[in-house]
């Protein structure tokens, strides 16, 4: 999915105002807060730069929800979406388990320090105004 910082910040945002399924970001992170009634999400690279709203991005995601499952990116303009033939994602999930020995540790893959989504409060998230 081809999208800007800005349609990606959208995008955290409904998910982060509605129930349902959450997003799991990986080589992003994102901080909400709510900002004079409005919810905020400001979107970083791990190193700390800040992604800016016209900045080009790339999304992999599934099928299901790069077609309007759960309807994620359902506000992009038709022309974001390019389903390409490529690997099931639980067949790559596999090959790293293998590659790794099969040995999942959280600590390899969580660091509560520097978590890629923060938001305080439970969703679906809603800003006084």
């Amino acid at each position: 999915v081809k999208l800007t910082g800005k349609e990606l910040r959208a995008i955290v945002v409904g998910n982060l105002e509605r129930n349902g399924g959450i997003l799991s970001l990986g080589g992003v992170r994102a901080r909400a807060a709510c900002k004079k009634g409005v919810l905020e999400v400001e979107l970083t690279r791990p190193s700390g730069k800040a992604i800016r709203d016209d900045e080009a991005l790339v999304v992999v995601t599934s099928d299901f929800l790069a077609t309007g499952g759960d309807k994620t990116f359902a506000a992009l303009a038709p022309g974001h979406v390019e389903l390409v033939d490529a690997p099931l994602i639980r067949d790559g999930i596999g090959a790293a388990l293998r590659r790794r020995g099969g040995t999942v540790r959280g600590p390899d893959f969580y660091d509560a320090r520097h978590r890629r989504l923060v938001f305080e409060g439970h969703r679906p998230l809603t800003c006084a105004k």
